[in-house]
């Protein structure tokens, strides 16, 4: 039986890395993100199921996990790499931007792994967490 992987950030970097090497190994691939250009692009060169969707959106990642079980009849895998909003240095880092960061950086994988959890459990599946980090001439 072949495994489902969701990958969310899966349009660029390294979610379409994932994507691309799951689909080598023969998986269902779903690339999830908020920009469906890039994951458009993806899905052509993997044969990617495509879902978009901001995975910090409780609402938005449980029907994401619906059309996944629903298409596929189960879920095997996560790799919650959707992120990527980096900071100025602290003294420039607005409020704003700082929350901005959470929500994209913790909390889209806080909540799209959430809604999977009944899923997964159910698979016995797995869960992978990215993290990168870009240094930027500007923090100090």
């Amino acid at each position: 039986m072949k495994k489902v992987v969701a990958i969310t950030g899966g349009g660029t970097g390294i979610g379409a890395a994932v994507a691309r090497r799951y689909a080598d190994e023969g998986a269902k691939v779903v690339v999830l993100g908020r920009r469906l250009e890039p994951l458009e692009k993806v899905a052509a060169e993997t044969g990617a199921h495509v879902i978009s969707c901001d995975a910090s959106d409780r609402e938005a990642a449980e029907n994401a996990v619906a059309e996944i079980v629903g298409k596929f009849g189960r879920l095997d895998v996560v790799v919650a790499n959707a992120g990527g909003h980096g900071l100025s240095s602290v003294v420039d880092t607005g409020d704003e931007e700082w929350e901005l960061a959470l929500r994209s950086n913790l909390s889209s994988a806080f909540v799209f792994c959430r809604a999977t959890l009944p899923s997964l459990i159910e698979t016995g599946g797995q869960v992978v967490v990215v993290s990168s980090h870009r240094p930027r001439s500007s923090m100090q």
